[in-house]
């Protein structure tokens, strides 16, 4: 959708109200809990770097092949 378009506003501003309630309930109710179990941060830390090494690995190899591929149309 443009932001032109005329149902733009509307669809915003309920988007907008869907973040704030959800950011409330994760405050209010999740991250709490969160809080009083006895998850081991290190470990989740660490297996979220290795992910996010994993995909932004992934993101560049695609990117390159996705370059080298167009690039081989282009010549052909």
């Amino acid at each position: 959708m443009a932001a032109g378009d005329e149902r733009f506003d509307a669809k915003f501003t309920v988007l907008a109200e869907n973040v704030k309630h959800h950011i409330k309930e994760e405050e209010g109710e999740m991250f709490p809990q969160v809080e009083e179990s006895d998850l081991d941060w290190a470990y989740l830390a660490e297996k979220a770097a290795q992910a996010r090494q994993h995909f932004s690995t992934k993101v560049a190899r695609s990117g390159r092949a996705n370059a080298k591929a167009k690039k081989s149309k282009a010549v052909s």
